[in-house]
């Protein structure tokens, strides 16, 4: 029964606020034993430990990660948004940016994160004209950072600003995922 909650569908069950009915009588103590883990100061010294541990492996994996990129002479995703990020803020590069454009096109928008949504909505009111396509339910990203519920605010604001207010608009033929 141990076994079962460790795979990662029986994991996602138990981690529902009510379990399979099958799994209840072995969520209950676990979810009493996690109420009172405070109770237990050597397990919650423990606990921090592991966790200080984990961070400090995760900072020195990423430092030599950027150590590699930068000597390599290279740029990753995240230095792409932090230069465009830095273009958009300096109101005569980001015209200069946007001049040669007529129109921007987004697709597959819902994977973009909150910092590229902004990047993206700065890009089409400074051109005054776009579209961006986005399906939530195709949302594949969020371990990587894409926020669906940040670029519908920032195409909320972009129709505010650039369409005088109108509306999304809605389509309802979908054959890639449900409703």
């Amino acid at each position: 029964r141990l076994h079962k909650l460790t795979t990662v569908t029986a994991h996602a069950k138990a981690t529902k606020k009510e379990p399979i009915t099958a799994d209840a009588a072995i969520v209950a103590p676990l979810r009493t034993a996690a109420a009172d883990y405070h109770l237990f100061p050597e397990f919650v010294a423990d606990l921090r430990e592991y966790v200080e541990i984990i961070s400090s492996i995760a900072a020195s994996a990423h430092q030599q990660y950027r150590r590699l990129v930068t000597g390599a002479n290279r740029v990753d995703f995240s230095d792409m948004e932090q230069a465009l990020h830095d273009l958009l803020a300096d109101p005569v590069r980001r015209k200069a940016f946007c001049a040669p454009l007529g129109f921007i096109g987004s697709d597959e928008s819902q994977d973009m994160t909150a910092r590229s949504a902004a990047a993206i909505a700065a890009v089409t009111r400074e051109v005054g004209a776009g579209a961006w396509l986005a399906d939530p339910n195709q949302s594949i990203y969020p371990f990587r950072g894409a926020d669906h519920v940040a670029v519908d605010n920032e195409a909320k604001n972009l129709l505010a600003a650039v369409a005088g207010g109108a509306g999304p608009t809605t389509h309802y033929d979908n054959h890639r995922s449900p409703p």
